[in-house]
């Protein structure tokens, strides 16, 4: 009930901000006329008395919530040089238990029941959040009213991806993701200095910091060189960022310099899995804690790089003022689908990175995938913290994992795409001024939409119809048709392969039984291939009776669509194809099995 009231809560936020920007232009208001902080104050107010509540009534995470509590205890208690000198488990570098070390002292001053224990050590986190949700206000802010701009930010302030990661959940992502945020948002206002500290921060934090490396460099590359170049500038960053390193040394001192960089190690190494409960495209391969190949290992440096390179394209070619915002959110989200070691939470950070891109340069496209990556992070979330915990022997077999595991993959590529439209192909590029202009002349410019919105009212609705389809459908090129064909070709594809994994799984004995008796490999192989091919002619059948069944819908509202016989054959055809392309290699696994091996499977 608590996750459905979240997911309505958060839509409600995002239609009103929706109808806000796009249809009622008087709330764009100048911002130099609307100067109310009681609106940020009322909503943050909120949004932490709700995640301070949750904390204390719910415990969160039983391993993750022991070990913060055991840890913020044990630091106070033996004191920072002997920490990891101690017999207990640890994957935290020091950055936090400083913060765990003022818990602990706190917790044994006042001595707190349970509940109030519980939201003490979440509310690092909680406060976070609450900075978090602030900062995107101020970056709206510069552009629209102070309500409009309280309406952006508390799309995140009632985010229920945050809300479950934080109070719910009790984790700390929401600490090391503020200082991620900060330090973007100083190198995109050309602030490097207070930028190198950030990173500093949230590299003392977790380990998870270091995708966003480039960031930096792009900051560095763009605002001390190409930007107004002198050698005193540079000498200037340089010191700077000399200094954040050895501020990390001086924090790193007390735990010993040795302890931590063996933590750094050993923490980098840890859970030596393709996935770890993520919902990516390994998941999707059900490949959830499966151990990690020499093959598998630099398939994932592989992608690795390749996300840095495509993320380096992305930067150069675009040429607004969310691409900072942005390539980091494409950065996390795209670590988190490809890369190896992912858990559920890592793609956290592109959330407020995605809504800082959509405040920065206002495309409803960014808005788009913003509510996407949020819906993502908040079924991974919470189907591990409400479900696995119960049931983790049959977790990753389930179909709403396998679903929402292939949805996701079809979500990775959706953000590709609208990347190449937007910031590569550099759709966004004059947004920035156009809406500073717009803001400065809001009345002007309500005052004609008002116009406008009555005359198009005064229209006949067959004439309304056909003037939207003729401004919409021309956009449409062969770029975006060969995009849609190849979503649904990857995502209709490993449907078909996770739909045959799971039956050579089931059927382990049967294909052991039919060995015994003499059927040989290539028996086995077509029997698997046939079922693709069957499934496929079944779906692709099914596909074009539903857009005979659709065709009338659609065009009641004057969309003339065109259906011919070669269209369906084409579909169908296309349809076995995939089935034949991504059922072979289950169907050459369940050939391979051994017959002793398949027959002794439990």
């Amino acid at each position: 009930m608590l996750g459905i009231s979240l997911t309505v809560l958060f839509s409600a936020l995002a239609a009103f901000a929706v109808w806000s920007y796009y249809i009622n232009p008087a709330l764009k208001s100048n911002v130099k006329k609307d100067n109310n902080a009681m609106y940020i104050i009322a909503a943050a107010a909120v949004a932490f008395i709700l995640r301070l509540i949750l904390g204390a009534v719910y415990r969160g995470h039983n391993t993750d919530m022991s070990c913060f509590i055991g840890w913020s205890n044990a630091v106070f208690e033996n004191g920072f040089g002997k920490f990891y000198t101690l017999d207990m488990f640890h994957d935290y570098p020091p950055g936090y238990m400083y913060v765990l070390y003022i818990v602990g002292a706190i917790e044994k001053l006042f001595g707190f029941s349970d509940g109030a224990q519980y939201a003490l050590v979440k509310l690092p986190a909680i406060v976070c959040d609450i900075l978090a949700g602030v900062l995107i206000y101020k970056v709206a802010k510069k552009k629209f009213s102070d309500g409009l701009s309280t309406v952006f930010a508390s799309l995140y302030l009632f985010n229920p991806a945050t809300v479950v990661n934080c109070s719910l959940w009790g984790q700390v992502d929401s600490v090391y993701t503020l200082f991620i945020l900060l330090m973007i948002y100083f190198i995109s206002e050309k602030k490097m200095i207070y930028s190198y500290f950030m990173f500093a921060i949230c590299i003392f934090i977790k380990p998870q910091a270091f995708i966003f490396t480039p960031i930096l460099i792009f900051g560095i590359i763009e605002n001390v060189f190409i930007k107004d170049f002198s050698k005193e500038k540079l000498l200037k960053n340089l010191g700077f960022g000399v200094s954040a390193i050895i501020l990390m040394v001086l924090l790193a001192l007390p735990f010993g310099i040795s302890n931590v960089i063996d933590q750094y190690t050993t923490t980098m190494a840890s859970y030596p899995y393709l996935t770890v409960n993520a919902f990516n495209l390994w998941g999707a391969l059900g490949k959830n804690w499966e151990g990690l190949s020499s093959f598998t290992t630099v398939i994932g440096y592989v992608f690795l790089i390749a996300i840095v390179a495509y993320s380096v394209y992305v930067f150069f070619k675009s040429k607004n003022n969310a691409k900072y915002y942005f390539v980091g959110a494409l950065l996390a989200f795209m670590t988190y689908m490809l890369s190896t070691k992912m858990h559920d939470r890592y793609a956290f950070p592109a959330m407020g990175l995605l809504l800082l891109a959509f405040v920065s340069v206002t495309d409803f496209k960014n808005f788009i995938m913003y509510a996407l990556v949020t819906l993502s992070q908040f079924f991974n979330t919470a189907w591990v913290l409400f479900v696995y915990e119960k049931s983790p022997n049959d977790y990753f077999r389930s179909a709403p994992v396998l679903i929402a595991s292939l949805i996701n993959v079809a979500l990775m590529i959706f953000v590709v795409y609208l990347t190449q439209k937007l910031y590569a192909g550099n759709e966004l590029k004059d947004t920035v001024k156009e809406e500073v202009k717009s803001t400065k002349n809001s009345k002007q410019a309500y005052q004609k939409n008002t116009k406008s919105s009555k005359t198009f009212a005064n229209t006949p609705v067959k004439k309304q119809a056909k003037f939207t389809v003729s401004e919409i459908f021309p956009k449409i090129t062969r770029v975006d048709v060969i995009a849609m064909a190849a979503i649904v070709f990857i995502v209709g594809g490993i449907g078909i392969m996770n739909v045959l994994f799971v039956s050579v799984k089931e059927r382990t004995k049967e294909i052991g039984i039919l060995k015994a008796i003499g059927c040989t490999k290539k028996d086995i192989l077509i029997e698997f291939l046939l079922e693709a091919c069957f499934i496929s002619i079944l779906g692709g059948i099914l596909g074009v009776l539903l857009s005979f069944g659709i065709t009338p819908v659609v065009e009641h509202f004057d969309v003339r669509v065109e259906l011919s016989v070669f269209g369906a054959a084409l579909a169908v055809v296309f349809a076995v194809f995939t089935g034949t392309v991504f059922g072979f290699y289950p169907a050459l696994k369940a050939s391979k099995l051994v017959p002793v091996e398949a027959l002794n499977e439990e």
